[in-house]
């Protein structure tokens, strides 16, 4: 019995054995490719990814159909089950609906973390779902096409009718509903339960917004934004009022929110072009103000303040700890939230500079029903036009555009937010000069720094040594969206010009002092000397176009006058030899004929040279785009 016992442990861990073989070979060859796991979890995922099939796929989501019958599964491990089925493209309706039964007994308990990866995990299978159905309507109305077009011609070359062919028509159209009505089933089951977890998703959202720390703000925002790519409809526009929402709720506790959270707050808003008003705004740049001014005497402060919150075992707060507030702000923190409030920033720009010239200027005034906005949020993705643009913006809305910016004139009683616009944009460009400075001294002494201990190494430990570019390359995308902060509606701003000697003394000395990557560096400047190779080449170009346009129109204008000169001499010749009116008719036309022929071919240059400057200016503005990304432009 005992070895009976042992055979049959054999034989069940015989195919444990073998797999885990093969799971170690499948490791070893992906080790000696390069490749590298954060988490056991990224390793699953992507095991997932090379071996899945749809039949594994299918028996997987029976699977877990069954234990979602037996078990209670919590919001969290359910929003990881179909967020993991949704990634491998296997949107099973019955597994979605299982899963929204049982997510329903157990949202009162979730996070507003868990409920919004609920609700991107059903955002992904209803696009899903909704590409397939298009699919197979596509694929159902071709042979239903091509079966009403042969009974076509069969009736126009066979006027009478068969009894057995409509019968056979009518058993094929039957059987055709009957297909359709059973593919239609599981989709219905699918949409009513993506909705019922929509729903009680973004109420349960708009529930947890109002007491949630930031952290998990930041979070419902990132997977609200992740939700709304896939989201149409009045969908979208409940995700969009959850977001502003959120934004209400954080902008309400931003004494909460430290410096990272911000960043990551305001980079979800900035990532999809959401609504941000000025006001919200200001109230975001005096925030990190605060946090910025209070980074110094926080890092004074923090050798005492942690030993004695050690010595007590209670925790700070990230809000109250001097040393968390003095180690956020560092390079990439500041960088982050340059780039995001210059994204942010920049539609209102127009309004300030209307607000200070009494110009026109684009509205930006949130207009949302009470069902989209349940909580009074309002919506950022529909802009409302004023009272004298109502035609126009009513003809916007029946064409489908309703996301698109009004330009109209600000009424008297609309002028308010463009003082505010003013106000935030001054109070970014005061942050903005301050945080560059620091990011760019701080960068310049780390290069010095690392330059003066490689001159104390010998040259083979300087060679083996090499640095990440990322950061200035994190540098120069900031610098590039920050454009109102760099030159806010004036053409020449002197400090783009020391920003630029900075940046490119940073290149400098990055250059000089490290042996960059070989993948990365010359790359990018052999991208930079084509470019700027290409811009030279296409000015060049623009140049002898307009040359050659100039000495066509004067070899025109020339022979125009020689061919009227020629005709007038033979009319004076004809009339004096009294040949008769036929003659002067005559070289008459041919004058003309010749001025007409010398004038259409000057015309044929001149458009060529006209079409090739421009095509060199395009060219040479695309090139002037691209370096300005790379800032390195030509030094003032």
């Amino acid at each position: 019995v005992e070895l009976l016992r042992w055979f049959m442990a054999m034989l069940l861990l015989m195919p444990l054995f073998f797999v885990l073989l093969f799971l170690c070979l499948v490791l070893l060859v992906l080790a000696l490719c390069g490749c590298t796991f954060v988490s056991l979890a990224s390793l699953c995922l992507l095991l997932l990814q090379q071996l899945a099939t749809p039949e594994l796929l299918q028996q997987l989501s029976a699977h877990v159909q069954r234990l979602l019958r037996r078990c209670r599964f919590p919001v969290r491990d359910l929003a990881v089950l179909l967020q993991g089925f949704a990634a491998a493209g296997h949107a099973d309706p019955l597994l979605f609906a299982s899963a929204a039964d049982a997510a329903m007994k157990g949202l009162a308990e979730a996070t507003a973390v868990d409920t919004g990866r609920l609700l991107q995990a059903f955002a992904a299978a209803a696009a899903q779902q909704t590409s397939a159905l298009a699919k197979l309507a596509a694929a159902a109305v071709a042979p239903q096409a091509q079966a009403a077009a042969a009974a076509a011609g069969a009736a126009a070359l066979t006027p009478a009718a068969d009894p057995s062919s409509n019968s056979s028509n009518s058993n094929n159209s039957s059987s055709s509903s009957s297909s359709s009505s059973s593919t239609e089933e599981p989709a219905s089951v699918f949409v009513a339960a993506h909705r019922r977890v929509f729903k009680e998703c973004v109420k349960a959202l708009g529930d947890r917004v109002l007491f949630a720390a930031a952290a998990e703000l930041t979070a419902a925002a990132q997977a609200a934004g992740l939700a709304l790519l896939q989201s149409q409809g009045a969908e979208a526009q409940a995700l969009m009022a959850l977001l502003q929402h959120i934004r209400s709720a954080a902008v309400g506790s931003l004494g909460l929110f430290t410096a990272p959270a911000l960043a990551a707050l305001l980079h979800t808003f900035a990532r999809w072009r959401l609504e941000f008003p000025p006001r919200d705004l200001l109230k975001v740049i005096r925030r990190l103000t605060q946090l910025s001014s209070a980074a110094a005497p926080a890092a004074a402060a923090a050798a005492t303040a942690d030993p004695a919150a050690a010595a007590t075992d209670v925790p700070w707060h990230p809000v109250f700890s001097p040393a968390a507030a003095a180690a956020a702000l560092d390079n990439m923190t500041r960088l982050s939230c340059l780039h995001s409030l210059g994204v942010l920033i920049r539609p209102f720009v127009a309004a300030a500079a209307a607000a200070a010239a009494g110009a026109t200027a684009p509205a930006r005034v949130n207009s949302c029903n009470a069902e989209a906005a349940p909580w009074g949020a309002a919506c950022g993705g529909h802009r409302q036009p004023s009272a004298a643009a109502a035609a126009a913006a009513t003809a916007a809305v029946a064409a489908g555009r309703e996301g698109s910016t009004q330009y109209v004139r600000l009424p008297a009683a609309a002028a308010a937010a463009a003082p505010e616009a003013a106000e935030a944009l001054a109070a970014g460009d005061a942050l903005f000069g301050e945080w560059m400075d620091f990011v760019l001294i701080s960068y310049a002494a780390q290069i010095n720094k690392a330059k003066e201990i490689n001159n104390n190494r010998g040259q083979q430990q300087q060679q083996q040594q090499q640095k990440n570019i990322q950061p200035l390359l994190r540098l120069a995308e900031t610098l590039a969206n920050c454009t109102p902060f760099v030159h806010p509606g004036v053409a020449t701003d002197p400090r783009i010009h020391k920003l630029k000697r900075k940046v490119l003394f940073m290149f400098q000395l990055w250059h000089d002092s490290f042996v960059l990557q070989q993948e990365r560096c010359p790359a990018i400047f052999a991208m930079y000397r084509k470019l700027r190779s290409k811009a030279v080449a296409a000015a060049a170009v623009g140049a002898a176009a307009a040359a050659a346009s100039a000495a066509a129109a004067a070899s025109a204008a020339a022979a125009a006058s020689a061919a009227a000169a020629v005709g007038a001499a033979a009319v004076v010749a004809s009339a004096a030899a009294a040949v008769g009116a036929a003659a002067v008719a005559a070289s008459a036309a041919a004058a003309v004929g010749a001025a007409a022929v010398a004038a259409s071919a000057a015309a044929a240059v001149g458009a060529a040279a006209v079409a090739a400057s421009a095509a060199a200016a395009d060219v040479a503005a695309v090139c002037a785009r691209a370096a300005l990304v790379l800032l390195l432009a030509a030094k003032p």
